[in-house]
C-alpha cells in the first residue's frame, strides 16, 4: 500500500540518522476492565450498561455483524489468525472510550473530545491494558514481523544493509511512542497503488471523481489537503501538523451537534457523520491506524440509529476504498457518495 511505502521510508531515514523523535505518554482513560466510576460523573454510563448496550447493537468481538465490518470481504474464520485477533479485539475495546463519551449527557469541552480521541487511538495500538507491554499490539495491516520485513526489503531493493533486530526494536519503539500522539511530519501519500493498482480502466473511472480543490466546507480554506493529479502518477498532500488543531476542533462542534441532534432529520445526522469522518481521515492524525479507529466510530453512530453499518470499501462498482473517495471528493460530493453507499450496504 503507497501509504505504508511513505511510512517505510521514513522509519529506514529515521534508523540511518537517527533522527525518531520521542513522544510524550498518553492519558489512558480506562484500564482493561473498567471505565471511569460512575459515582464521580453522573453523565458517565455504567460500564457494565454500556457495554451491554454495545451487544445489543451487535458490537462485540464474536458477532457476525460486526466482523463484516471490520473486514471488507469477511468470510467465517478471518479473524482466527494471530493478527486479525489483535485487530478485533483491540477495535472493539476501544470503541468503548467513544462509545462513552457520546453516551455521556453533558456537553464535553473540546479537551476532553482530544482526550478521549487520544485513548482509543492508544489502546487500538497497544490494547487496553497498559501493565502488559506487548499486549494486543496491533500494527494496522500486519504483524511485527511482516511490517519489519517489508521495511528490510525495501532497505535492500535501495542497496542499503540493515540490521534486521535493530529495525524491530525501531518499529516497535516508533509504534508504542506514536500511539495516542498526532503525527509530528508532513506527509504526501502516493494515490495510483491505493486506489486503482495501475489498473488503466479504473483509473479513468476514478479519475471521474476527483474534485479540484478538495474543499471541506467545515474548514477555512488554508486548512484543505490538496491532490496533485498528473498523467501518470496521482498523489495526496495531506494538511500540515500546524493544521491538526483546526481539525480537531472542526471534528469536536460536528460531533457535540451529532449528540444533540434530537429532532435533525436522518439526511441531516447522515450529513453530519460523514462530514466527522470525512475531516478526520483528511486530517490522517496519527502516523498509522487511522482508518480503523473512524471507522469504528462512523459504524458506532450507524449502528445505534438503526443501520446496517458501512464497510471499509464501497459496494459500488468501483469498490474504492472509503477512506480513498474521502482524499479525492471535496465534502459535499463525498456526503452524497457516503450517503448512497450506506443505502446500498444495508
Amino acid at each position: 500500500m503507497a501509504k505504508k511505502t511513505i511510512q517505510s521510508a521514513l522509519l529506514i531515514f529515521a534508523l540511518l540518522h537517527g533522527t525518531l523523535s520521542h513522544a510524550n505518554p498518553c492519558v489512558w482513560l480506562y484500564s482493561e476492565n473498567s471505565l471511569p466510576a460512575p459515582d464521580t460523573n453522573p453523565s458517565v454510563v455504567n460500564p457494565r450498561a454500556l457495554k451491554a448496550k454495545l451487544r445489543k447493537m451487535g458490537i462485540e468481538e464474536k458477532s457476525p455483524k460486526w466482523l463484516r465490518l471490520l473486514f471488507p470481504e469477511y468470510k467465517e474464520g478471518d479473524e482466527r489468525t494471530d493478527v486479525a485477533r489483535l485487530y478485533v479485539k483491540n477495535t472493539t475495546r476501544a470503541l468503548e472510550t467513544f462509545a462513552q463519551y457520546f453516551e455521556s449527557t453533558a456537553p464535553a469541552k473540546e479537551d476532553e473530545f482530544i482526550e478521549m480521541f487520544s485513548s482509543q487511538h492508544k489502546a487500538t495500538i497497544l490494547g487496553t491494558n497498559p501493565r502488559k507491554p506487548y499486549y494486543g499490539f496491533f500494527l494496522g495491516r500486519g504483524s511485527i514481523d511482516q511490517e519489519v520485513d517489508d521495511l528490510v526489503s525495501e532497505a535492500s531493493r535501495a542497496h542499503r544493509r540493515v540490521n534486521r533486530s535493530a529495525m524491530k526494536a525501531l518499529v516497535v519503539k516508533e509504534a508504542r511512542e506514536s500511539a495516542g500522539n498526532l503525527r509530528k511530519d508532513d506527509i504526501r501519500l502516493h494515490l495510483n497503488e491505493f486506489l486503482f493498482g495501475y489498473d488503466k480502466e479504473k483509473k479513468a473511472a476514478i479519475s471521474k471523481l476527483i474534485d479540484e480543490p478538495v474543499s471541506n466546507s467545515v474548514l477555512p480554506e488554508k486548512a484543505w489537503g490538496k491532490n496533485t493529479i498528473g498523467s501518470v502518477e496521482w498523489f495526496h498532500e495531506y494538511p500540515g501538523v500546524d493544521q491538526l488543531p483546526v481539525y480537531l476542533s472542526a471534528m469536536h462542534q460536528l460531533l457535540e451537534k451529532i449528540k444533540s441532534c434530537k429532532s435533525c432529520s436522518e439526511s441531516e445526522v447522515l450529513g453530519l457523520i460523514s462530514d466527522y469522518y470525512y475531516t478526520g481521515i483528511n486530517a490522517h492524525f496519527f502516523f498509522r491506524v487511522n482508518q480503523s479507529l473512524l471507522m469504528s466510530q462512523v459504524n458506532y453512530l450507524l449502528l445505534k440509529r438503526g443501520y446496517s453499518g458501512l464497510s471499509h470499501h464501497s459496494r459500488s462498482e468501483l469498490k474504492i476504498p472509503i477512506d480513498g473517495a474521502a482524499l479525492i471528493m471535496n465534502s459535499e460530493n463525498f456526503k452524497k457518495f457516503f450517503k448512497r453507499e450506506i443505502r446500498l450496504q444495508q
